[in-house]
């Protein structure tokens, strides 16, 4: 669809916010999805959290092509939770207003996410140094914007090419 540029995927949460039972719930007239449960993004319920990224993992296992997964909030927390698992074709993270999951008893896998790029757009400075410091480790390479609507950051989604589509043992967790 793209060219030689990595498909896009941004997956609608699939769970209709209830304000009598969600979290996220601004006010008794908020509407929208979750994907999980938990009143800190940043602290997901575990078993929502397990379920929603188990659900993304067996949607892009699908994809034939590489590609690009994108998400603000919880989807931007759960887009860095599926690209810590490093799947085959996962070129780029876009992760809007977001921030590392962190759930109670979980350790993330020791993948080597060299050949991804990550972009952290509208994080507080607090998130953005504790995330660095967990994916710089990995190997990362990330971008921060300050403004997600910026030129800057259409210009990097724009910039991504396909390069290694070939998932190394290490990225495979083999």
């Amino acid at each position: 669809m793209f060219g030689d540029q990595p498909d896009v995927i941004a997956p609608q949460a699939a769970r209709p916010c209830n304000p009598f039972q969600s979290n996220l719930a601004l006010g008794g007239a908020y509407a929208g999805f979750s994907w999980y449960l938990g009143e800190d993004p940043a602290l997901p319920e575990a078993a929502s959290f397990g379920d929603a990224l188990a659900e993304l993992d067996l949607f892009v296992e699908t994809q034939g092509r590489p590609f690009v997964v994108v998400g603000e909030g919880q989807g931007g927390a759960l887009a860095l939770a599926l690209a810590i698992h490093a799947p085959a074709r996962l070129v780029a993270v876009w992760a809007q207003a977001a921030t590392l999951p962190s759930i109670q008893g979980w350790t993330p896998p020791r993948r080597d996410l060299s050949n991804v790029e990550l972009a952290l757009a509208d994080w507080t400075c607090a998130e953005r140094t504790a995330a660095e410091d967990f994916l710089v480790a990995r190997g990362a390479r990330i971008r921060m914007f300050a403004d997600s609507r910026s030129s800057e950051s259409a210009r990097w989604l724009q910039s991504l090419k396909i390069a290694n589509t070939t998932p190394t043992e290490e990225q495979r967790g083999d």
